[in-house]
């Protein structure tokens, strides 16, 4: 059984017409196609911090410098041994507060053992 010749397209039809995928092409192989050449990249612009001498990449803020100033901005300017007594402030303050209620006192200890499991 041969296509009959259409005026439209005249001899044209024998091949083109036929010229169609025999399946939908899948979802994975679409994005093969699509993503080929797309991979991840090996990182080769790193660079010294020169605050803190770790390894961080090159044109960007290290991570550890930013964290620490974050640190720095939240704690209100205040150095270590000044957070550290603050704390130690607050944890008593608690711990009366308990005691007024007829409660019994935290351990530092204990508290830190529960936060570990």
């Amino acid at each position: 059984m041969s296509p009959v010749a259409s005026p439209r397209f005249g001899n044209y039809d024998r091949g083109i017409l036929r010229a169609v995928p025999k399946k939908k092409t899948s979802h994975m192989k679409k994005r093969h196609r699509f993503m080929a050449g797309k991979g991840l990249k090996d990182v080769t612009a790193l660079n010294k911090c020169s605050a803190c001498g770790k390894l961080k990449r090159a044109h960007v803020l290290c991570p550890y410098c930013v964290q620490s100033i974050r640190q720095w901005f939240g704690n209100g300017f205040k150095t270590e041994a000044e957070v550290k007594a603050q704390k130690d402030a607050q944890w008593d303050e608690m711990n009366e507060r308990l005691q007024k209620a007829g409660r019994k006192p935290l351990l530092k200890e204990d508290v830190e053992d529960l936060a570990r499991t």
